[in-house]
């Protein structure tokens, strides 16, 4: 992702998007914060722990480290889940 937001390809239509659902994204974590749902730490720090966490168990899928199937899915979810939870 990292890669592709500082290439060439990269458009401002696309940034615009990007930022807007990043924009929906932290939003919706600052409300989760309210209602005391999520932890109430900086709102980047639990939005990059939360992406993080997906970015790298798809990356330890892509590379074979690990095997994609549901259990793993729910798996992943509960510890990123227990990570962000009050």
């Amino acid at each position: 992702m990292e890669q592709f937001a500082g290439s060439a390809y990269m458009t401002e239509e696309s940034r615009a998007y990007i930022a807007k659902l990043s924009e929906g994204l932290l939003d919706m974590v600052a409300k989760g914060q309210q209602q005391e749902i999520l932890k109430p730490i900086p709102v980047p720090l639990l939005a990059s722990f939360f992406l993080g966490s997906i970015r790298e168990t798809g990356q330890l899928i892509r590379s074979g480290s690990l095997a994609d199937s549901e259990d793993l899915r729910a798996l992943a979810f509960q510890l990123c889940w227990d990570g962000i939870r009050c």
